[in-house]
């Protein structure tokens, strides 16, 4: 008996194996190294300046962040912050503008300093809501509407601030009066706000030595948004193998994912996941021969990264890498299908509905990254949130991973080949010289995505 399978007709991958192989970090020489060098010193000077005005050096921190480059500043920008709050500097005081007060609010909580809500009251009338007189202040209400992500649960005036920014934003936008590169800056927070948005915006020999996309072609070949992934996770240059495992973790997750939804019978699906739940590699003679690939090199793939593990921490992983997790069969509806299914109700209300659960963990997550005593790591707590940034930037205009589009395309060539542009002088008399930098070394091959900022370095 023939079994009728069905296909979901993916799109095939758009990176082949030699293109992305071909991606090399040859555009560094001494000059380029030694300019990094300098400009790195700049900015560390700058931001360890006493004397410098409190305020610039926030600006400069917040230019930093937001090209993807703090993790080389970690403990200055720390210094720096600390060196505010000890200063005695009331973020919420008179002299200050919502601008600047939003700034420094979003910039302490950002960085686990305890600041309270009441630095916004000097802005808002006896009812609590924000004063008419700040209607004219784009650059300072777009602050305000940055900051207002910031919030944790219950915090009413945050909702307010973010009530009344995202009104007045959306007021200026329609009325086309913000002034040039403000406007693209407001449209862009509307979309996505800083907080949400990725920091960033090797694998694929391991990928083609297993063959999983030729042997089983009814699934997605996906593994650069996957990388893209790993970076939004961990971008850091010490954070190198943990890219590698999760990028082949998510790679075999998304076929697996295929096989479920996509390709295999319930029978066979019953005897795969109980060929996972035991993790014996002798039960594969029970599976058929596209799942033997499958499950081999899921088997595989797993023992090497426990081998890792226990040579460079002396940890066995196993055991959490293999405990049993619920494998759901069939089609896979998504929060915003069940709540149309279940309420009758349109996609926007559906969508707008979903997306107040996800401010209400966004406000959590925001809470608890102030808790001192936390049993996670601060790199752990850091990932978790790029995780929820990167499900932003990836699901936000649509589904970049199961149809990539030419968004996400133009997003990989941003994030991974496309080099930063600097300006430095080599000592001769032709003056000036536009070079393209690729700032970091080989295994750590990345931009930033948010281009607000570039041109100060």
């Amino acid at each position: 008996m023939t079994v009728r399978r069905r296909t979901a007709n993916y799109q095939p991958t758009a990176w082949s194996h030699s293109f992305v192989q071909s991606i090399k970090t040859d555009t560094a020489d001494a000059f380029q190294a030694k300019r990094i060098d300098a400009l790195e010193e700049e900015i560390r000077a700058a931001m360890n300046d006493d004397k410098a005005e409190p305020f610039a050096i926030l600006l400069l921190i917040d230019d930093v962040q937001r090209m993807g480059l703090g993790y080389r500043f970690e403990e200055d920008i720390e210094r720096a912050l600390y060196r505010y709050v000890c200063r005695g500097e009331c973020i919420g005081s008179k002299d200050r503008t919502l601008f600047t007060t939003s700034l420094a609010f979003r910039l302490l909580r950002q960085h686990g300093f305890e600041v309270s809500q009441d630095v916004f009251k000097s802005f808002t009338d006896e009812s609590g809501k924000f004063l008419n007189n700040l209607e004219d202040d784009i650059k300072g209400i777009l602050g305000l509407y940055e900051a207002s992500y910031m919030a944790f649960e219950g915090e009413l005036i945050l909702e307010e601030a973010k009530t009344f920014s995202t009104k007045h934003l959306r007021h200026f936008i329609n009325l086309g009066n913000i002034k040039t590169g403000l406007d693209d800056q407001v449209k862009h927070s509307l979309e996505l706000p800083l907080h949400w948005r990725m920091q960033w915006q090797e694998g694929r020999w391991w990928w083609n030595e297993i063959s999983l996309a030729n042997k089983l072609p009814f699934a997605r070949d996906r593994l650069m948004e996957c990388f893209v992934w790993t970076v939004g996770m961990a971008y850091e240059p010490r954070f190198s193998n943990c890219r590698k495992g999760l990028t082949k973790v998510t790679s075999l997750i998304t076929i697996i994912d295929d096989v479920y939804d996509v390709y295999g019978t319930l029978d066979e699906l019953e005897l795969f996941t109980d060929a996972v739940e035991r993790w014996d590699v002798k039960v594969v003679d029970n599976l058929p021969q596209y799942m033997k690939v499958c499950y081999l090199a899921l088997y595989n793939t797993v023992r090497e990264m426990a081998y890792y593990a226990l040579k460079e921490h002396g940890q066995n992983i196993i055991p959490y890498l293999t405990k049993p997790a619920e494998l759901e069969m069939g089609e896979t509806a998504s929060s915003i299908t069940c709540y149309m299914l279940e309420k009758g109700a349109s996609e926007e209300v559906a969508r707008e509905h979903i997306n107040k659960f996800i401010v209400l963990a966004w406000n959590k997550m925001n809470k608890q990254h102030q808790v001192c005593n936390s049993m996670f790591g601060k790199s752990f707590i850091q990932m978790a949130f790029n995780l929820a940034r990167i499900s932003h930037c990836t699901c936000h205009d649509g589904d970049s991973h199961g149809a990539p589009d030419i968004r996400s395309k133009k997003r990989v060539h941003s994030l991974l080949i496309e080099p930063i542009t600097i300006t430095g002088k080599r000592n001769s008399n032709k003056g000036s010289h536009e070079r393209k930098v690729q700032v970091f070394s080989e295994d750590h091959r990345v931009k930033c995505f948010s281009e607000a900022g570039i041109s100060h370095l």
